[in-house]
């Protein structure tokens, strides 16, 4: 059974080499998802050259802090590409950061990845949570 899972980017995405976490050194790409970095629907990364695109309708809301794009978990998606080999990810280790606000919860909720799956063939990583 396929629900609805209202949740929300809130603030940025960071993807670091893990050179990033050992020398201190800045972000390889970075991206804030709220309407002031938005342009027909892609992301603009704040540091490197890998703009992140909205598949879906973007749809924001704002509290007392900041403004978040909201995502319905099921027909929302922020893609970087759709072929791994063209972006530069590191060979050997990855750091990735993401600050999201769940509305509801379900098991398997995918927050930001690189994987293929194939049905029986799958490979990649995805930062997520299981149940």
């Amino acid at each position: 059974m396929h629900r609805n899972l209202k949740f929300s980017v809130t603030l940025l995405i960071l993807l670091f080499s893990n050179s990033f976490a050992q020398d201190n050194q800045e972000p390889q790409s970075y991206w804030i998802f709220d309407n002031a970095h938005s342009v027909e629907n892609q992301y603009i990364d704040q540091h490197g050259n890998l703009n992140a695109k909205h598949l879906g309708k973007s749809m924001y809301f704002k509290d007392a802090a900041t403004e978040y794009l909201e995502l319905d978990g099921h027909s929302d998606a922020i893609l970087l590409s759709e072929d791994i080999n063209k972006i530069e990810l590191p060979a050997k280790e990855i750091t990735v950061e993401s600050v999201v606000r769940f509305r509801e919860h379900a098991d398997w909720l995918g927050i930001i990845g690189a994987f293929q799956d194939n049905g029986n063939f799958e490979r990649g990583w995805v930062l997520g949570l299981d149940g």
